[in-house]
């Protein structure tokens, strides 16, 4: 599996920041949604869990975050993000 690719407007301090979250497979290509599982979660508590839906994007404040996604036919991938 290839990777949780993340974007977001990060400009430093406590507002919260938009992220997209695009998950690819090992030659850079998006996966489809439909088959995509995600969790996010912080340093104390699971955020969301659930499908990759299209266009996924979360609203979240600076700090360290865990992106999990697991592909039904890829594997498992995580990323760990410090916003």
């Amino acid at each position: 599996m290839g990777t949780a690719g993340l974007t977001s407007g990060v400009s430093g301090g406590t507002q919260p920041v938009t992220v997209n979250l695009t998950v690819t497979d090992g030659e850079n290509q998006p996966l489809p949604t439909s088959a995509v599982e995600v969790a996010v979660s912080n340093s104390t508590q699971l955020l969301y869990t659930g499908p990759l839906s299209t266009g996924s994007v979360f609203r979240l404040h600076p700090g360290v975050y865990s992106f999990y996604a697991q592909d039904l036919l890829a594997g498992f991938n995580a990323t760990v993000v410090n916003l």
